[in-house]
């Protein structure tokens, strides 16, 4: 890929930019002018573009990406049409354009996801450490504190055996729900 995210680099501004440099360079703004100046003197389909995309070349800048994005894909990246005379003029740079734009998008997303991601793993630990600090302080149990304590009484000699004389003298018959259960500490 040509855009690399930098896990190691936390200076997300920075890598920001040093990404969006990399882009303009493959994206070569003066074959984008080129293009520009054509679809500017051609059909009413073509103009629409030329719009969007020269409102880019005047302002090439990152929060204005998503500007020129859509005067290359439609509302579902699928890639815009062009007149014939377009298409056969600027094939390659039309073909070239939409790879780079199609794939700096794809950085972009990709890193809104890992971003988002981050944020919640952040809020999920956050949640559990007050979860954990209720039960402690209250003395509460949930359902996987019992499992876990029981699972540790049964596999010492001592307290399994003791279980056992109880349960024996106290139950005739065991009813066991939901031993399908994928939870592996359950089967134990």
């Amino acid at each position: 890929p040509i855009f690399a995210i930098d896990l190691v680099d936390n200076n997300q501004e920075n890598q920001h930019q040093k990404i969006f440099l990399k882009f303009l360079d493959h994206l070569n703004l003066q074959s984008l002018q080129d293009f520009v100046n054509h679809i500017s003197k051609s059909s009413a389909m073509d103009f629409k573009n030329y719009e969007k995309i020269n409102k880019f070349l005047k302002d090439p800048v990152i929060d204005n990406f998503n500007i020129l994005y859509s005067g290359f894909f439609n509302d579902e990246n699928q890639p815009r049409s062009y007149t014939k005379s377009t298409k056969e003029k600027f094939f390659n740079e039309l073909e070239n354009f939409n790879s780079i734009i199609y794939q700096f998008n794809q950085y972009i997303i990709a890193h809104e996801t890992i971003s988002n991601s981050i944020n919640l793993i952040q809020l999920v630990d956050k949640i559990l450490t007050e979860f954990n600090f209720i039960k402690k302080n209250n003395g509460y149990l949930d359902y996987s504190d019992l499992i876990n304590i029981t699972n540790r009484m049964l596999q010492n000699k001592e307290h399994c055996e003791w279980i056992k004389l109880r349960m024996d003298s106290s139950f005739d018959h065991l009813l066991i729900d939901e031993s399908q259960d994928t939870n592996p500490i359950n089967g134990l």
